[in-house]
């Protein structure tokens, strides 16, 4: 119980300073280029990035001891916020330095933490322990955008910046005193693996699947290629650069679409049944999903002149979004766990991730090369156009209804 207050304290602290720097990065990047084309291209590198590390966070969180390895990757993140505060004077460039290596210390540190709390806390108990720590975390992420950037309108980029600071060298205390037996186990004779090789069974797994579940996979990846810059690049660059909104409209839509994650993660707790992995309802969240991205552009163009209703339609229309989205992939990604074979569900998955981590930085990169030589209100109506396009493609004329229901029969 001692150790996991304490994991709890040290990831509480981590996340509540990283989600208020993480509300105002995007601002602080538009203020400083007026530029949505370079916060696109600082997005995709950072994707790249983390693709990257991604490859050797595991193997390091398997092969060292996870206990230090996150105290080591808090002490750095300190270090590295201390370096620009005291020696960059806010130059954008070495912010961007920052953000890169931040992120890139911070997947280490998110494979080393994540592992280790199945071996802190007894197996009883894990569901309970889990559930509470990211009932907290929602909460986190539905508080921290508003409040960091009102923070940072009033108190600075700096301000912010020493709060993450603090809550890493808080966090690296509380690690410390974790009592952590390791993982790790002398062994005389190293064995080598070989990555390829390793991989070659998922890969033919999904090679050889029916067309249904070829057409969802496609699916998936789609909206996250259209939809992750449309909701990280463009509507930022609207609401701060093209229309001038007032900066906190930002922390409204984070705060919204957060709210609308765990509303409709409510609703599919609740009725599972009648949200059926394509089905009519299941469909309909589909759509929705994409006429309610597509509308929030046009709502925010409309309003402008007046902030009220402005702000009443990103609350809306945001939580619409994020309760719709939440229902649809969660019921999808949730089949995949079905009926994927456990002995490859876990480098399947990493597959799926891999192909997802290489389509979000290209289209990052495609928003930034035209975003600021069109108007970006188009850009969301495209998306929205291009992604109903794909959907009918893959899904409506390649899934079968049938072939779901047989293959979750052989599960369930």
């Amino acid at each position: 119980m001692r150790n996991y207050w304490l994991y709890f304290w040290c990831r509480i602290a981590s996340i509540l300073g990283g989600s208020l720097q993480n509300a105002i990065i995007p601002i602080v990047i538009l203020e400083g280029t007026r530029s949505g084309g370079t916060l696109g291209s600082v997005l995709g590198v950072q994707e790249i990035l983390l693709l990257l590390t991604s490859f050797v966070a595991g193997y390091i969180a398997d092969k060292f001891n996870r206990k230090y390895i996150m105290i080591i990757c808090d002490l750095i993140n300190a270090g590295l916020l201390g370096g620009y505060i005291f020696l960059a004077e806010g130059d954008i460039n070495y912010l961007f330095a920052l953000i890169f290596i931040q992120n890139s210390v911070n997947k280490m540190f998110f494979a080393a933490s994540g592992t280790i709390f199945s071996q802190i806390v007894k197996s009883k108990d894990l569901l309970k322990r889990k559930s509470l720590m990211k009932t907290v975390i929602r909460i986190i992420n539905i508080s921290a955008p508003p409040i960091g950037i009102f923070l940072y309108t009033k108190l600075g980029l700096n301000f912010i910046l020493t709060i993450n600071l603090l809550s890493f060298l808080i966090s690296g205390i509380f690690e410390f005193f974790i009592r952590y037996k390791s993982h790790l186990t002398k062994t005389k004779k190293k064995e080598r693996v070989n990555i390829i090789k390793e991989y070659q069974e998922p890969l033919v797994y999904i090679k050889n699947a029916d067309s249904s579940f070829k057409g969802l996979m496609l699916f998936i990846l789609s909206v996250n290629f259209f939809f992750n810059p449309i909701i990280s690049v463009v509507f930022p660059f609207i609401i701060t650069s093209y229309l001038n909104l007032p900066v906190i409209f930002l922390g409204y839509t984070m705060s919204s679409i957060a709210i609308g994650y765990i509303a409709g993660g409510g609703i599919l707790a609740k009725y599972p049944e009648k949200f059926e992995l394509g089905g009519k309802l299941w469909k309909k969240m589909v759509i929705i999903n994409f006429i309610v991205l597509a509308g929030i552009p046009v709502s925010l163009y409309v309003f402008s002149n007046n902030l009220l209703l402005c702000q009443l339609s990103i609350i809306s229309l945001f939580f619409i979004f994020g309760a719709t989205n939440i229902i649809y992939v969660e019921t999808l990604f949730v089949y995949f766990e079905i009926v994927i074979p456990h002995k490859i569900k876990g480098r399947a998955f990493s597959l799926i991730e891999i192909f997802g981590s290489i389509l979000t930085p290209i289209g990052y990169f495609l928003v930034a090369g035209i975003i600021d030589k069109v108007n970006p209100l188009y850009l969301s109506l495209t998306a929205s156009g291009l992604c109903a396009v794909f959907y009918f493609i893959v899904v409506v004329r390649r899934v079968d209804s049938k072939d779901i229901k047989m293959n979750l029969g052989k599960f369930i």
